[in-house]
């Protein structure tokens, strides 16, 4: 329920003490409360928690953009069969899984580009 005190959409008691709490002693109470929240961030749940960088997959990454951008430049292969198998060479190694591989085909922007190409 919408608290009813000095700020009536503020979502605190009724009973909170503005005057009293040093977080609003500042001449915008909204602003000082947004500032010391944002510092503090979201509580940790399962999906804001974060994997560690595995080293392996950035150097994987690199070296597939990396012969990704040579196939290019030599247009020996065709662009989209260049695109096709570096999806292919992330989704092997687990980097992408087959679903968010998949998925991406399904943007109509993905599709117009890759017709580009073709």
């Amino acid at each position: 329920e919408v608290g009813s005190g000095p700020y009536p959409l503020c979502p605190c008691p009724d009973d909170f003490d503005f005057d009293s709490d040093p977080v609003y002693l500042s001449s915008d109470p909204y602003l000082r409360f947004l500032q010391v929240n944002a510092t503090d961030g979201p509580p940790a749940t399962e999906e804001t928690t974060t994997e560690p960088v595995k080293v392996w997959e950035v150097v994987y990454m690199c070296v597939v953009l990396l012969i990704m951008f040579v196939a290019l430049l030599s247009d020996r292969v065709g662009a989209d069969h260049v695109m096709l198998i570096a999806l292919t060479l992330c989704m092997a190694a687990g980097i992408v899984t087959v679903e968010e591989g998949v998925a991406g085909f399904a943007n109509e922007g993905v599709l117009t580009v890759l017709v580009l190409f073709v």
